[in-house]
């Protein structure tokens, strides 16, 4: 598990986007298990209450499922990946026109340049 924190934002938080783009990205799949708190907590040294607050957010968006004394696991369908994936497109998106509006750049201008940085492999 490659994560490198940041300082801007809750670790839980970070968590969580990690396994949901993990998700749309098809490397962990639906039914797959997830490691244990403690295990998890070990892995990335963090607190596990940081690990249980990041899969508890995970169950509240229902992408993960804990039964009783038990492993958690991936707990969503295609459709669930599908909202979850547009929904973050969009609030990068809205935080990315949040900071260019103030700008003035013309929108034309904005697309040519949005075409030429998404090619660039570099």
């Amino acid at each position: 598990m490659d994560m490198k924190f940041n300082i801007r934002e809750p670790r839980y938080i970070q968590i969580v986007r990690y396994f949901i783009n993990q998700i749309i990205n098809s490397n962990i799949a639906p039914g797959e298990r997830l490691p244990s708190r403690r295990k998890l907590a070990s892995i990335l040294g963090v607190n596990v209450n940081t690990v249980q607050r990041a899969y508890n957010e995970l169950e509240r968006q229902k992408v993960i499922i804990t039964e009783l004394n038990k492993r958690s696991y991936i707990q969503i369908d295609t459709s669930r990946i599908d909202e979850i994936r547009t929904s973050l497109i969009s609030d990068s998106l809205n935080t990315f026109l949040d900071e260019i509006r103030p700008l003035n750049v013309d929108y034309d201008e904005l697309i040519t340049i949005i075409k030429e940085k998404y090619n660039d492999k570099s």
